[in-house]
């Protein structure tokens, strides 16, 4: 079973373990149709696979939706009645896609997703009366779903939640598909997905399985994308891509070899990949 054990550090860590709780049987009601994605599923996966660096925090959920799985169509609606039924709200306009509970620890926010295709509307519709967002790899994750066993622990108490996730290669896939397709272009974004994207491959590359998996699908486009995308955006230590990883290792532990640790992480990743035929 795929573990992750997290030390509860602070109020945003209590705001997340409230958030999850709440949405308890979102998750038991929607199964594997609905996977953990984002910032999230980066840091249980790093704390879950272990790299030299250590996973940066968060305190949201993102849900990619499979509407096939739940047969969303026409006039039904599923998704929204279940989030709303344990207190969450919609936001209106342009962030329909987005529901929010307040929490005592403040504002705890959900963000849904679909696959890129799976809604013939523009922008995609995740059910009836509500627009929402495409999630480049969510198509290759779904097919690569896993149970997570989240772990947070505070003194002496814990608590634990199974969560729908991706493995770790469709975890990789996805924050790298993200950096592709180029659509968070505010900067604070990019950096995380940046160090997101770099962090999974280290992961990916210390773990067998993760890459067997993306040299068999290598000619999968989601694949294809986020494979490109480090290899041509880690090159040299000094590339655009890098910078964002050394600025991150600045501003978290005052250290100056992120950029180099990232073009390692990378040429590290492809030789594997290569040595697959990938």
């Amino acid at each position: 079973m795929n573990e992750a054990v997290i030390g509860v550090r602070g109020e945003a860590d209590r705001l997340l373990v409230d958030g999850l709780r709440e949405l308890r049987p979102v998750f038991e009601r929607l199964g594997d149709n609905a996977l953990v994605v984002g910032g999230l599923m980066a840091r249980l996966w790093l704390f879950a696979e272990p790299i030299e660096i250590e996973p940066r925090a968060t305190g949201d959920v993102d849900l990619g939706v499979d509407r096939k799985g739940l047969r969303i169509g026409g006039d039904r609606r599923i998704v929204a009645p279940l989030l709303e039924g344990v207190g969450f709200e919609p936001r209106a306009g342009e962030e329909q896609f987005r529901f929010v509970k307040d929490l005592d620890g403040g504002a705890f926010p959900v963000d849904l997703g679909v696959a890129p295709g799976s809604s013939r509307n523009e922008p995609p519709l995740l059910e009836k009366g509500i627009e929402t967002i495409e999630i480049p790899g969510l198509a290759y994750a779904l097919e690569r779903r896993t149970t997570m066993h989240a772990k947070f622990v505070e003194g002496g108490a814990a608590e634990e939640f199974e969560l729908p996730f991706p493995e770790l290669d469709a975890a990789f896939v996805l924050k790298g598909a993200l950096c592709k397709k180029g659509v968070r272009n505010r900067a604070d974004r990019r950096q995380r997905d940046t160090v997101d994207t770099v962090c999974l491959a280290a992961a990916c590359a210390g773990n067998e399985g993760s890459m067997d998996a993306l040299a068999a699908s290598r000619k999968r486009a989601d694949v294809k994308a986020a494979i490109g995308w480090v290899r041509d955006n880690f090159a040299a230590a000094d590339s655009a891509a890098a910078r964002r990883v050394q600025q991150h290792f600045e501003e978290e532990s005052g250290t100056s070899a992120g950029g180099e640790w990232a073009a390692g992480v990378v040429a590290r990743f492809s030789g594997l990949l290569e040595e697959r035929g990938a």
